[in-house]
């Protein structure tokens, strides 16, 4: 496994259209990361599969969810099953 940012630098990434991300409970941190690195403004479309495999999760998706508002609106959302976040213009 590599990191986000060893991923984005190796292929060049400035622009992402669409991320999904199903990863059974590392979307968390993912996320997280993405955000705190403020990879989050060039991705376009964020579709995520919350978990609730984690200890805290309902905090953590709170927490997250507040984060990606900053930058991006709820489409639509199934509640721990999936969620799709587009990119404010």
């Amino acid at each position: 496994m590599i990191s986000y940012d060893t991923f984005a630098n190796n292929e060049s990434l400035k622009k992402v259209d669409l991320m999904s991300i199903n990863i059974e409970g590392g979307e968390y941190k993912l996320i997280k990361h993405i955000i705190e690195k403020k990879y989050i403004e060039n991705i376009k479309h964020l579709q995520v599969q919350f978990h609730k495999n984690i200890k805290g999760h309902k905090k953590l998706k709170k927490t997250l969810n507040t984060e990606l508002s900053k930058t991006h609106e709820l489409e639509w959302s199934y509640n721990y099953v999936w969620e799709s976040w587009k990119l404010k213009n």
